[in-house]
């Protein structure tokens, strides 16, 4: 241990200043390190939670990317497209593609009594992921279109469909679609399903509408061939690579028609959700706007608490000069000293904000609308990387901030410090 250091330490834990005005600014700084340290993580987890919570869920309703026909139809009544195997083969080979799975969607109508809703029916093949719709059940069963049996008519509907239909998992809802394809026009169809399983997503635009079934019920609305499909949908492993690799796709599949001869469009889950981008991309500017007012609190407080330190200990400054110490040495003995009251503001600060957010996530006790927020409770993420920018940016960014006020020191002299007292 240096001779600064030990200086620093004995006047970090001694008593000598209790009742003076340097101990109620010290901690008042301290108390600022604190609460800043504890606001900004608790802002990213919560913030950066909000945005995964959300993404998540809009993704695993829609997808990453979707390849469907270059029409000008923008209503659920699609044009079809051939799947090609071959096509599906190359597009997985492409960087970043996690997944690739066919769908069909068709509009049509559901009855149970007296009541009548409007629904999307969307068909999915045994290439269908249903990790996501599994997490989402709140009763019944996701069907598993790789094993169910040509026999069985499964749907699957969201709980408020299913609490204004005041049908639950097992009962039987009958379902009617206006043909297309080689039937006579206008002809109106009737399909009863059995619903095996009721999810909550808590996106208000899926929940409303969105119904699952096997894609073989859609293709036969449409009078489709059984390799004709409304489109593909693409997952990614790195979402902060969603541009790049949708521009790839685009490239690949610019002037490329399928074995039908239909063009091909390639949309992003960005093209299809401007406004949620533009949004959630906004929290990313308050959240800026926090650390920075936050730090900056922080770091007046502790420059504010440094220079009381500093008066208070101008005897023992001037003591040291007469010793032999240099204004270098000096200064080194209050930064050390700043820095053991921001590590203790800090640590503070750590121990505050994750006691919150572990509550939060364990508990969930805090609670949103999930009508608004796409969540019933505040979500929280935990990220190493928030940790160490946080706890380190904060600590050598104060600590810089410190040889502000310890540039006095050079201008305090032994003859000043007898005056002084």
């Amino acid at each position: 241990m240096s001779f600064e250091q030990f200086i620093s330490r004995r006047i970090s834990f001694s008593d000598s200043h209790n009742g003076k005005m340097a101990t109620s600014v010290v901690r008042i700084a301290v108390g600022a390190v604190t609460l800043g340290v504890a606001v900004m993580l608790i802002s990213l987890s919560v913030v950066k939670g909000f945005k995964q919570e959300v993404y998540n869920k809009i993704i695993g309703v829609q997808s990453h990317i979707t390849i469907k026909n270059r029409d000008l139809n923008l209503s659920f009544e699609t044009s079809p497209i051939i799947y090609d195997s071959a096509l599906v083969s190359q597009l997985k080979t492409t960087d970043n593609i996690r997944h690739i799975q066919a769908f069909a969607t068709k509009p049509a109508i559901v009855k149970s009594d007296d009541i009548i809703q409007g629904i999307v029916l969307k068909g999915v093949d045994a290439d269908f992921d249903p990790t996501f719709f599994r997490d989402m059940m709140k009763s019944g069963k996701l069907f598993d279109p790789k094993t169910e049996t040509l026999g069985t008519d499964s749907i699957v509907i969201s709980q408020k469909l299913s609490n204004e239909l005041k049908k639950s998992s097992g009962d039987t809802i009958d379902l009617y679609s206006l043909s297309s394809g080689t039937a006579p026009q206008n002809m109106l169809r009737a399909r009863r399903f059995i619903i095996s399983g009721v999810y909550q997503t808590g996106l208000d635009e899926a929940d409303a509408h969105l119904a699952l079934c096997k894609i073989r019920h859609v293709r036969k609305l449409y009078d489709w061939d059984t390799n004709q499909i409304s489109g593909l949908e693409l997952f990614v492993n790195d979402f902060d690579q969603l541009d790049q690799t949708t521009e790839q796709i685009r490239l690949q599949l610019v002037s490329t028609f399928t074995k039908d001869m239909s063009l091909l469009l390639v949309n992003s889950f960005k093209d299809s959700n401007p406004q949620i981008v533009d949004w959630l991309s906004l929290s990313d500017l308050n959240i800026a706007i926090i650390i920075g007012l936050m730090s900056f609190v922080a770091i007046f407080q502790m420059i504010a608490g440094m220079l009381v330190i500093i008066l208070e200990r101008t005897p023992m400054i001037g003591i040291l000069k007469t010793l032999g110490a240099n204004n270098k040495s000096v200064r080194r003995i209050f930064v050390y000293n700043g820095s053991l009251l921001l590590a203790k503001g800090i640590a503070f600060g750590n121990i505050l904000a994750y006691g919150l957010l572990g509550t939060q996530y364990f508990t969930r006790i805090m609670p949103l609308n999930p009508d608004v927020y796409y969540t019933d409770a505040v979500p929280v993420l935990f990220s190493w990387t928030d940790f160490v920018f946080v706890n380190i940016g904060t600590f050598f960014v104060s600590v810089l901030s410190l040889l502000l006020p310890a540039i006095m020191i050079s201008g305090i002299t032994p003859a000043k410090t007898i005056k002084f007292e």
